[in-house]
């Protein structure tokens, strides 16, 4: 662009020294055509940028990781005005988090005339879960001689895809031996153990048939109803940090990304297995969430999908209140990046109270303190499961 200025500022020199060697009306049209052109295709040009639209649509706007969908981006050119050379600026994305294959030649640069449009698509595979934009974010339109543009910003305008974590089927929970009597006893949605009867009492209408104790109601001429002994071993309690896990941006997509992988699966082994799940975990807004397995496995997994890691808060407070609440032992999942010293101190205390526990340790830094701590938590009896992803 700063060619064709200099270009042309030489030639209407040259065109007024002709006019001033030759006094012809040629010479004239000519100095005085170089003086209005770019006046007149300035004003056209600014005009034919409200004219320059563009439309962005994905084939599937949710995919499950490493699934495929195709971008479709029309640029159009509503105007009246031929547009030779119209840049494209692309939402920036980084290559280790997505792939994207241009169906064709990719150009960031288009010609458009009037009351026409350019298709461009792409293949895109993301490699983590989130939320993505893909698409254009502005328009660079420039005008026939090359001597002025304008940026058209299409904000908001993104295709943004929703990626989301892969369930990987599970036979066995591998981090701890949770479930008492689990190969035994048949768990109902009451967590009662109707392998164990505690006591038995006179029926009552409201009880269910498959109470009733029928030899010993025949004994006694009366139906008699065996009350079965409440398991709240059984009721899983799923404690999520979603405190930035990383300060680098890639390490830290990896670690959720493989967090939410670990819990979405285990939740799917629970719910096939009727186990009573709750996940507690602070969302983007900084509310306290706690979804119960009452909800339904699909609203489960949205819930873990769409958790937005970096809030700062304190998480050992989160899991003193609610564990506090229990009145009987439970399960209890701790998911967390950052073994602290006061999270180390919090997790021994659930383990002194009685409940079953399992820490699950995603990280990407090694350091002396917290081995130290992992290994005091596995000497005293709770299960360590941890995953480190080592920067390159």
């Amino acid at each position: 662009m700063r060619l064709n200025r200099v270009v042309y500022v030489f030639l209407i020199i040259l065109s007024g020294v002709i006019v001033m060697g030759y006094n012809h009306p040629v010479s004239y049209v000519v100095f005085y055509s170089f003086l209005i052109m770019p006046v007149i295709t300035f004003f056209l040009t600014l005009f034919a940028k409200r004219g320059c639209k563009v439309y962005q649509r994905l084939d599937e706007e949710s995919v499950l990781k490493n699934e495929s969908t195709t971008l479709r981006i029309t640029v159009a050119n509503l105007g009246l005005m031929y547009l030779p050379r119209v840049r494209l600026d692309f939402e920036q994305f980084d290559n280790e988090v997505a792939n994207i294959t241009f169906r064709g030649p990719k150009s960031n640069t288009v010609e458009l005339a009037p009351r026409s449009n350019v298709t461009i698509e792409a293949d895109i595979v993301c490699k983590y879960k989130g939320v993505y934009s893909f698409g254009i974010s502005s328009a660079t339109i420039f005008d026939p001689l090359g001597l002025f543009k304008f940026t058209r910003k299409f904000k908001g305008k993104a295709a943004n895809l929703t990626v989301y974590p892969l369930v990987h089927e599970m036979h066995d929970l591998p981090l701890t031996g949770l479930f008492a009597s689990e190969t035994n006893s048949v768990f109902t949605a009451k967590d009662e153990d109707y392998s164990v009867i505690s006591d038995i009492r006179k029926y009552e209408p409201t009880d269910s048939m498959k109470k009733i104790h029928w030899k010993l109601s025949a004994k006694k001429n009366e139906l008699m109803t065996k009350n079965f002994r409440t398991n709240t071993m059984n009721t899983i309690l799923f404690f999520i940090d979603t405190n930035l896990s990383s300060n680098d941006k890639l390490t830290a997509l990896k670690l959720e990304d493989a967090l939410c992988e670990e819990i979405v699966s285990m939740l799917d082994f629970c719910f096939k297995r009727s186990y009573p799940v709750e996940l507690c975990y602070i969302d983007k807004d900084g509310n306290f969430r706690k979804t119960s397995s009452l909800s339904g496995f699909e609203a489960l997994y949205l819930d873990i999908a769409g958790i937005s890691f970096g809030t700062f808060f304190d998480f050992c407070s989160v899991i003193d209140v609610e564990i506090s609440g229990q009145k009987d032992t439970s399960n209890v999942f701790v998911f967390s990046s950052h073994l602290t010293g006061v999270l180390y101190e919090m997790l021994r205390n659930i383990k002194a109270f009685g409940h079953s526990l399992t820490f699950v340790n995603y990280y990407d830094e090694k350091t002396v303190q917290a081995d130290r701590y992992r290994n005091s938590l596995t000497e005293a009896g709770i299960s360590v499961y941890e995953k480190h992803f080592g920067k390159k």
